[in-house]
């Protein structure tokens, strides 16, 4: 749970299937729900796969901001090129 204010609260619960995040809800003023996108199906590797590469809202739209970006050999970009 994180509160964001002295008399409000944001949480967050996110769904799992086999051990990948798949979906996150968050519930606060509002309660909305986000579908989670993964680069690979492995988790074992260090270098980033395996991590969530996009999100959607229900309605099927990308969250902005949210798009995953990596280099060639898989570290992951702070700036887009």
């Amino acid at each position: 749970m994180e509160a964001t204010g002295l008399n409000s609260q944001t949480i967050r619960i996110t769904f799992s299937i086999a051990g990948q995040a798949v979906a996150l809800k968050v519930m606060g003023s509002s309660t909305n729900t986000y579908y989670l996108y993964n680069d690979h199906a492995s988790t074992l590797l260090s270098t980033g796969l395996g991590s969530v590469a996009t999100m959607s809202t229900t309605g099927g739209g990308t969250v902005a901001g949210s798009n995953g970006r990596y280099t060639p050999f898989g570290d992951r970009r702070t700036t887009i090129r």
